[in-house]
């Protein structure tokens, strides 16, 4: 709705991504992400936004080190390669830990992101919290310095890093100015104006199209009417959901949009999902009355092993069903330290000190609190 795409990828080692994951392998993993969006716009740098988060700040600088001229260059919740060890071990190692870490682990990139930003010649937008710990107020002023725009957040860098899977309007004002897609919205949030008389506020539906992609009119209308300022920040976690209902009236679109519970039980699931699981919920008011009796899974465990605690892995509403879906175990266990292979026709993780078969039906949800 945006007039904008979105290239995401795991790092070696991380997610779905083979291989081992290590600092060493940050740059060739930048690399090989900017090769494949610039294939994917006909080989025009310029219509490329490099848009890195925490860690991926350094691979940010890593590829305008290379030479890479994008169009523009976002980075929120900073760090710098140079302190970023000793700020963690600061503020999270304990004892005699703190000096070790700070004596014997590497600084994980030889980038300079601050130098990165301040010599590209691309647009560049730095959003940062001013609660950061692993940033000194010096290091703040070295950003704001080098930055065209930048911004600082009454926030720590979780919050900030968290808020950063969403669009924030500063930044999408940003791409705005610099790609000429307010006339895109503007005329996006009219059609949906248009097309539900009952529609709330311009405003509101702009706030919702610029943190969302939602097609239907009717469905960006309901968001509109019953999402509040608090619940904004979350709609990307319910996208998958909110983009795949179909037309309906405004009211039965404002029964499957509710943010509470909607969060935890339909995550990035869609509607038809839904109904292929739940086919006597064919409407709605069912659905509605369903979910307001959901009981969130909590944690999955595997052979007494407690692994996972995301309640997405699991089938929503199923409770006693277990996962199908190889992938998304694998992720599981890498998630909690895990080793896992895949040997084709089945899973083995790896538990004291050997390989053990790894049967689906024996990954079970723990229910409670």
């Amino acid at each position: 709705a945006r007039g904008m795409g979105l290239l995401c990828f795991d790092y070696r080692g991380v997610g779905t991504s083979d291989g081992k994951g290590s600092p060493r392998n940050l740059r060739a993993d930048a690399r090989a992400a900017w090769s494949e969006a610039l294939q994917r716009v006909d080989g025009d740098a310029r219509r490329i936004v490099l848009r890195g988060n925490s860690l991926g700040g350094l691979a940010v600088s890593y590829l305008l080190d290379d030479g890479v001229e994008p169009g523009a260059v976002v980075v929120t919740a900073p760090v710098r390669a140079e302190t970023v060890v000793g700020r963690f071990a600061d503020r999270w190692a304990d004892g005699i830990e703190k000096p070790l870490a700070k004596l014997l682990v590497r600084r994980p990139a030889s980038t300079d992101v601050v130098g990165a930003i301040r010599a590209s010649a691309a647009p560049t937008l730095v959003i940062l919290g001013s609660q950061d710990d692993y940033l000194s107020d010096d290091e703040r002023a070295l950003f704001a310095e080098a930055a065209d725009e930048f911004v600082a957040f009454e926030e720590d860098h979780v919050d900030t890093g968290l808020a950063s899977r969403g669009l924030r309007s500063v930044e999408w004002t940003f791409y705005a100015r610099r790609f000429g897609l307010e006339a895109r919205l503007h005329a996006r949030v009219a059609a949906v104006r248009a097309a539900v008389p009952d529609a709330p506020s311009e405003d509101r539906i702009r706030r919702v199209l610029e943190r969302v992609t939602i097609d239907t009119a009717t469905t960006v209308a309901a968001v509109a009417a019953t999402w509040d300022e608090t619940d904004l920040w979350a709609l990307p976690k319910l996208g998958g959901w909110l983009r795949s209902i179909p037309p309906m009236p405004f009211e039965s679109a404002r029964l499957l949009v509710d943010p509470e519970p909607g969060k935890e039980v339909f995550g990035l699931g869609t509607y038809r999902d839904w109904l292929r699981r739940h086919p006597h919920l064919d409407t709605p008011e069912k659905i509605r009355d369903e979910v307001r009796h959901y009981e969130p899974l909590v944690a999955v465990r595997v052979d007494g092993v407690l692994i996972y605690a995301d309640r997405e892995l699991i089938p929503v509403g199923v409770p006693s069903k277990p996962p199908s879906d190889r992938r998304k175990v694998r992720m599981a266990l890498r998630a909690a330290a895990i080793p896992v292979r895949d040997r084709g026709d089945h899973l083995e993780y790896w538990r004291d000190g050997a390989w053990h078969l790894l049967r689906l039906d024996a990954v079970q949800p723990v229910v409670g609190d």
